[in-house]
């Protein structure tokens, strides 16, 4: 996909719009060297974790 133009436009439908930001960030994400892409991961296993305590907290009645 590098290489062509593309319209920048903003879909209605959330489920286009997250195709279109997944597409965004994977063409992102393969730019970046190893190390990064090793951090980033990292990073983003810190966020989902502790974004699933968080729906464990709110679900679960524990406030």
């Amino acid at each position: 996909m590098n290489g062509y133009i593309k319209p920048d436009f903003v879909p209605e439908d959330p489920y286009q719009k997250a195709r279109k930001d997944l597409i965004q960030a994977l063409e992102s994400f393969s730019q970046l060297n190893p190390q990064q892409k090793q951090a980033l991961l990292n990073e983003m296993f810190q966020y989902a974790t502790f974004q699933s305590f968080l729906d464990q907290y709110n679900n679960n009645g524990m406030r």
